[in-house]
């Protein structure tokens, strides 16, 4: 997490993984992957074993997201609030559900805001087939989603 302050507001900028706290199997694959010596032991690897782990851990997880529930590819409301909690903001912007979204929601610290990025993917031959967008922020604080179509 990483706290910023744009156009005067401080702003809470996440990844957004650690909050799909539902998703078992992705906490477990986080952990892994994050483990000191799982990483010195992938890095051991040559460069052409590595690639071809990644392929095979892209395909297996394409295949897990067809059979998981909706509702726990999200993130966790609960992980969502404690992290405007810890870190007292009001506006989050975060990605990796890649699910463009704007979130409102009251609390007792005040409306909260919450962005959810959309996933990118301008590397594809037909530009209807292009995924993409950012948020532009105003310089009165305004922030608005922007797809590039």
């Amino acid at each position: 997490p990483f706290v910023a302050t744009l156009a005067g507001q401080r702003v809470l900028l996440v990844h957004g993984d650690a909050q799909c706290t539902d998703d078992l199997a992705y906490m477990g694959f986080r952990e892994q992957v994050r483990d000191p010596s799982w990483q010195r032991a992938f890095l051991a690897q040559p460069l052409a074993e590595r690639k071809a782990l990644i392929a095979r851990m892209r395909e297996g997880s394409r295949d897990a997201l067809r059979d998981k529930p909706t509702a726990i590819m999200d993130v966790n409301p609960q992980a969502i609030a404690q992290l405007f909690d810890a870190h007292g903001v009001n506006t989050m912007i975060h990605g990796h559900t890649h699910r463009p979204a704007y979130h409102a929601t009251q609390s007792p610290h005040g409306q909260r805001r919450r962005y959810v990025l959309p996933d990118w993917d301008y590397d594809t031959i037909l530009p209807s087939s292009r995924r993409g967008g950012w948020l532009q922020l105003s310089a009165s604080g305004d922030l608005q989603f922007v797809t590039p179509h």
